[in-house]
């Protein structure tokens, strides 16, 4: 629901800009505002979630979100729109740390915890893919409101299930070891958490933008071009724990020849093929990158270290949506390309950093 928050309104943009008289700057900041705020808040609400408690802090999360989902749908006016908009980052911010956390800390280490990171990453992943349908869908059938209305049920019967099945965690340290975060073994998989939401969401969303505008589709029809990418989002999601090398840069390898497809040839037969190769390759490095960055950190630092995975992911998609919608799929197959050559090295040196610490305990 959190990620899906961002796709799902992305689709629906046309028709939100037409029913509320938006011009086109500020339709941009209706997607913008809502990863910005979150990436930003992000660091804050991990270490939040790790000294007040990781499933308190979650269900706060959840209700800050839903009464800003409620306050989108009956948003009268723009500015209205974007001010919910910018709670809704407030509280996925809340919710997204905390969850990952209440994952890592049920699930310490090893195999377990892959198949734990398989299973989240592709309902996560799957979500964000999943929005393209969705919005298409709820927006041409019904009204762009019932985009954000769908999430106020979601939230309440959450928190209200929250505190029956999830077991509260917290840290047992006051103090962040703000070294820690500083480490290679932390910072190369961040990296790779921006590069992937950087390179796909604008890539995707530039392609509904020219199904809607150049090709003709209406919402729904363009929605279900996406089922493709939904697919291999959640198929190479649970595969990927099997995976042990390579995983990085194979999958940012796949998003870059989606890319490189879709620069060569912008038509629906191609848009499809791409989808498979760049969900593909989202959903296998998503899994590795996540269990590098929780698995580098102790126990008392997975709140943060959650946070800052997602801080990562949700700035890359800040950064890339400014980025890479003015230039093009050029570009963003160029970055990804680059970064899975490069990756080799880094990776080597970032297993030779972890040694250590797993030698000593």
């Amino acid at each position: 629901m959190i990620v899906l928050d961002v796709t799902i309104v992305a689709i629906a943009l046309p028709v939100v800009q037409s029913d509320l008289g938006l011009s086109s700057a500020l339709l941009g900041w209706v997607v913008t505002v809502y990863p910005l705020v979150f990436g930003c808040c992000l660091l804050a609400a991990g270490r939040l979630a790790d000294r007040v408690g990781r499933r308190r802090t979650f269900v706060i999360g959840l209700l800050v979100f839903g009464g800003a989902s409620l306050a989108c749908a009956l948003a009268p006016t723009g500015p209205v729109l974007l001010a919910g908009r910018a709670a809704q980052g407030l509280g996925a911010a809340l919710v997204s740390p905390a969850a990952l956390a209440l994952v890592t800390a049920a699930r310490p280490s090893g195999d377990e915890r892959r198949r734990a990171l398989g299973w989240w990453t592709a309902a996560a992943a799957g979500g964000g893919a999943s929005g393209w349908v969705l919005g298409g869908v709820v927006s041409g059938w019904l009204d762009w409101r019932w985009v954000f209305l769908v999430n106020v049920p979601v939230c309440l019967v959450c928190a209200a299930l929250a505190p029956r099945l999830l077991a509260e965690s917290r840290a047992r340290l006051r103090r962040l070891r703000w070294r820690v975060l500083g480490r290679r073994a932390v910072l190369g998989p961040n990296g790779v958490a921006a590069v992937l939401t950087a390179t796909t969401t604008p890539a995707v969303l530039l392609c509904t933008l020219h199904a809607q505008q150049r090709l003709g589709l209406s919402p729904v029809m363009a929605g279900l071009l996406f089922p493709p990418f939904n697919v291999a989002v959640i198929a190479a999601s649970l595969l990927g724990p099997r995976i042990t090398r390579g995983a990085i840069p194979g999958g940012l390898l796949a998003i870059a020849a989606g890319a490189g497809l879709l620069a060569l040839h912008l038509a629906i037969p191609t848009m499809l093929v791409a989808f498979v190769l760049m969900g593909a390759g989202l959903g296998v490095a998503s899994v590795a990158s996540t269990a590098q960055g929780t698995e580098a950190v102790d126990a008392d630092d997975q709140g943060v270290a959650s946070a800052l995975l997602a801080t990562s992911a949700q700035l890359g998609t800040a950064l890339g949506l400014a980025v890479f919608l003015p230039t093009g799929f050029v570009p963003v197959a160029a970055l990804a390309f680059i970064i899975a050559v490069s990756w080799q090295g880094l990776d080597m040196e970032v297993r030779s950093e972890r040694r250590p610490r797993c030698a000593t305990g």
